[in-house]
């Protein structure tokens, strides 16, 4: 069990660039500009019903971005699904507790 999640792992961090990375969705929080980042599989259309996952990244609310997690999204939208990545706000960038 443990080989084969360590290959998932491994296939997700090696998928190229999204074909369909559209502009990022942006929100003003106070001063801060937040974006979720949405990937789209190649053939997707507005109309269409798909899978779909939500990445927010780790790092206990003190560091990180939404860049951590690119190349799983890009391996996802590749086989069908959208894929969005979340900022929210952390201690290193916008200085929160």
């Amino acid at each position: 069990m443990r080989s084969y999640a360590a290959m998932s792992l491994l296939l997700l961090m090696a998928a190229p660039a999204p074909a369909q990375e559209r502009e990022p969705v942006k929100k003003k929080v106070g001063e801060v500009e937040l974006k979720l980042f949405l990937s789209f599989p190649d053939d997707w259309k507005a109309e269409d019903k798909r899978p779909a996952i939500v990445f927010f990244f780790g790092g206990g609310w003190a560091q990180g971005t939404p860049e951590q997690f690119s190349k799983q999204a890009a391996y996802l939208a590749k086989r069908g699904m959208v894929a969005a990545r979340a900022d929210y706000r952390v201690k290193s960038r916008h200085s929160v507790t």
